[in-house]
């Protein structure tokens, strides 16, 4: 099991403030309107931001509460690729409880059980799964060849 950490850089958004609505100054990165979001019972002014890139527009809900920081409670992405076909993937919470997480949310020892893991940074991400998977597969023909003799 290989486990990523650290974050992708073009998601390090350190202007991303409620005062700037969320979003940055970037081209493809459009601020379109606040809106109240509720959740639960709860209502969260969210700044509306969108963000296109080839074959895919993504509308995201930031919360603009300062104790949020620009949290993103609701996303909306749409994609249309000439191989894949079209799809949309809303991800959109049923409530939202703030405080310190449950450390066992964290506990990843214990939910892999006996599985080896091991942790990569997440810009050799690719490479590092692209190897493991071309090595699997090499073992298993290995195997198959064996099993064949």
């Amino acid at each position: 099991m290989l486990v990523t950490h650290g974050t992708e850089p073009k998601t390090l958004l350190p202007y991303q403030l409620p005062e700037n609505n969320c979003s940055a100054p970037e081209h493809s990165l459009t601020y379109l309107r606040n809106e109240t979001l509720t959740i639960g019972d709860e209502n969260y002014l969210t700044a509306v931001v969108q963000a296109r890139s080839e074959g895919m527009l993504h509308t995201s809900w930031y919360a603009l509460t300062p104790d949020l920081r620009c949290l993103e409670l609701k996303s909306v992405a749409e994609y249309a690729e000439p191989d894949s076909g079209k799809g949309i993937t809303l991800r959109e919470p049923v409530s939202l409880i703030l405080g310190e997480p449950d450390p066992q949310l964290f506990d990843i020892a214990s939910k892999i059980g006996g599985t080896l893991g091991e942790v990569v940074p997440f810009s050799k991400w690719e490479s590092i799964t692209k190897r493991r998977s071309d090595e699997y597969k090499s073992e298993y023909e290995r195997k198959l060849a064996i099993q064949n003799k």
